[in-house]
């Protein structure tokens, strides 16, 4: 990762870390369907 002392550094350093956020969260919404449907999973894997 890049400095982040700088202000700029900063708002790059909390945009990476909502986008690493956003994505487990998606993937344990993923994981979550898959779940609650383990018979449609098998047929789209």
């Amino acid at each position: 990762m890049r400095e982040t002392t700088t202000p700029e550094g900063k708002e790059q350093a909390l945009a990476w870390i909502r986008r690493q956020l956003s994505w487990e969260r998606t993937l344990a919404d993923l994981r979550a369907d898959r779940d609650e449907r383990p018979e449609e999973s098998r047929q789209a894997a």
